[in-house]
């Protein structure tokens, strides 16, 4: 993956709610990036099966998706079936941005709400990094 936000490949943007979904992907092309968005998280993950290699990132806002459980399950269970597939989750529940690896069976970074559009760039770039470490470990047997 490149180590700058520029790709061709768009990013898959996950939020129920209208308003939150436009003001993250305007965030996002500012910083050259092309998003496509929806609010079905399920088809969100159906198209991610069916077509893993056309995107460059998952975004999802956890917070106005119905079931939360059912949600970050299904994160975990994705992980092992696209492990290239860098993930961040946004979250008003986080008490802090997280940027490490700490987080890595569910995404590759964690954002909280409010978010500043130098963090979601910084969370791109940081995304791509901890999601080759993912894949590292992905690729290790299991004991």
């Amino acid at each position: 993956m490149p180590t700058d936000t520029a790709s061709s490949l768009p990013v898959l943007l996950v939020s129920a709610c209208h308003v939150q979904r436009r003001a993250l992907a305007e965030h996002l092309e500012a910083i050259n990036l092309e998003v496509a968005g929806t609010s079905d998280f399920d088809a969100a993950i159906t198209t991610l099966v069916q077509t893993a290699t056309q995107w460059t990132a998952l975004i999802v806002f956890l917070d106005d998706l119905l079931d939360r459980d059912t949600v970050l399950e299904t994160l975990r269970n994705m992980r092992h079936l696209i492990p290239n597939l860098p993930v961040i989750v946004i979250c008003t529940q986080q008490s802090h941005d997280i940027f490490g690896l700490e987080a890595l069976d569910l995404c590759d970074v964690k954002l909280r709400t409010p978010l500043r559009r130098d963090s979601l760039q910084s969370a791109m770039l940081q995304a791509q990094l901890n999601n080759r470490m993912h894949q590292t470990r992905a690729a290790q047997p299991s004991l």
